[in-house]
Protein backbone atom coordinates (compact mmCIF):
# COMPACT_ATOMS: atom_id res chain seq x y z
CA UNK A 1 0.00 0.00 0.00
CA UNK A 2 3.02 2.21 0.39
CA UNK A 3 3.18 2.59 -3.38
CA UNK A 4 -0.56 3.07 -3.89
CA UNK A 5 -1.87 6.14 -2.07
CA UNK A 6 -5.26 5.74 -3.76
CA UNK A 7 -5.66 2.19 -2.43
CA UNK A 8 -4.62 3.27 1.08
CA UNK A 9 -7.11 6.16 0.98
CA UNK A 10 -9.89 3.84 -0.21
CA UNK A 11 -9.18 1.32 2.55
CA UNK A 12 -9.16 4.01 5.28
CA UNK A 13 -12.42 5.45 3.93
CA UNK A 14 -14.18 2.07 3.66
CA UNK A 15 -13.12 1.00 7.16
CA UNK A 16 -13.71 4.44 8.66
CA UNK A 17 -10.49 4.10 10.63
CA UNK A 18 -7.08 5.75 10.47
CA UNK A 19 -4.51 3.73 8.57
CA UNK A 20 -0.77 3.93 9.22
CA UNK A 21 1.38 2.97 6.26
CA UNK A 22 4.53 1.11 7.18
CA UNK A 23 7.65 2.68 5.70
CA UNK A 24 9.23 -0.77 5.44
CA UNK A 25 9.50 -2.47 2.06
CA UNK A 26 9.39 -5.92 3.73
CA UNK A 27 7.00 -5.43 6.64
CA UNK A 28 5.84 -9.06 6.43
CA UNK A 29 9.42 -10.32 6.77
CA UNK A 30 9.91 -8.03 9.79
CA UNK A 31 6.80 -9.51 11.39
CA UNK A 32 7.95 -13.06 10.71
CA UNK A 33 11.35 -12.29 12.21
CA UNK A 34 9.76 -10.82 15.34
CA UNK A 35 7.54 -13.90 15.77
CA UNK A 36 10.63 -16.12 15.38
CA UNK A 37 12.54 -14.07 17.99
CA UNK A 38 9.59 -14.41 20.35
CA UNK A 39 9.47 -18.19 19.80
CA UNK A 40 13.19 -18.43 20.53
CA UNK A 41 12.77 -16.44 23.74
CA UNK A 42 14.96 -13.59 22.48
CA UNK A 43 12.15 -11.07 23.05
CA UNK A 44 9.19 -11.34 25.43
CA UNK A 45 6.55 -10.52 22.82
CA UNK A 46 6.54 -9.48 19.18
CA UNK A 47 3.75 -7.07 20.09
CA UNK A 48 6.04 -5.17 22.46
CA UNK A 49 8.42 -4.12 19.68
CA UNK A 50 7.25 -0.75 18.40
CA UNK A 51 6.59 -0.39 14.71
CA UNK A 52 8.56 2.26 12.86
CA UNK A 53 6.53 5.43 12.38
CA UNK A 54 4.71 5.66 9.10
CA UNK A 55 2.42 7.98 7.21
CA UNK A 56 -1.05 8.31 8.74
CA UNK A 57 -4.07 8.27 6.43
CA UNK A 58 -7.22 9.63 8.08
CA UNK A 59 -10.58 8.46 6.73
CA UNK A 60 -12.96 10.89 5.09
CA UNK A 61 -16.29 10.76 6.98
CA UNK A 62 -18.35 11.65 3.91
CA UNK A 63 -16.81 8.90 1.79
CA UNK A 64 -17.09 6.41 4.68
CA UNK A 65 -20.82 7.17 4.90
CA UNK A 66 -21.19 6.65 1.14
CA UNK A 67 -19.40 3.28 1.32
CA UNK A 68 -21.54 2.25 4.31
CA UNK A 69 -24.69 3.17 2.38
CA UNK A 70 -23.50 1.15 -0.62
CA UNK A 71 -22.81 -1.84 1.57
CA UNK A 72 -26.27 -1.62 3.15
CA UNK A 73 -27.86 -1.54 -0.33
CA UNK A 74 -25.78 -4.52 -1.39
CA UNK A 75 -26.71 -6.53 1.71
CA UNK A 76 -30.38 -5.71 1.20
CA UNK A 77 -30.28 -6.76 -2.45
CA UNK A 78 -28.43 -9.95 -1.57
CA UNK A 79 -30.98 -10.83 1.11
CA UNK A 80 -33.81 -10.37 -1.41
CA UNK A 81 -32.00 -12.43 -4.03
CA UNK A 82 -31.07 -15.18 -1.56
CA UNK A 83 -34.66 -15.57 -0.38
CA UNK A 84 -36.18 -15.35 -3.88
CA UNK A 85 -37.86 -18.46 -5.20
CA UNK A 86 -36.18 -18.63 -8.59
CA UNK A 87 -36.09 -21.91 -10.51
Amino acid sequence: MLHSPAWARLLADVLGRPLTLSPLQEATARGAALVALEALGAIPSALDVPAPPGRLIEPDARRHAAYADSRARHESAYARWKDADVP
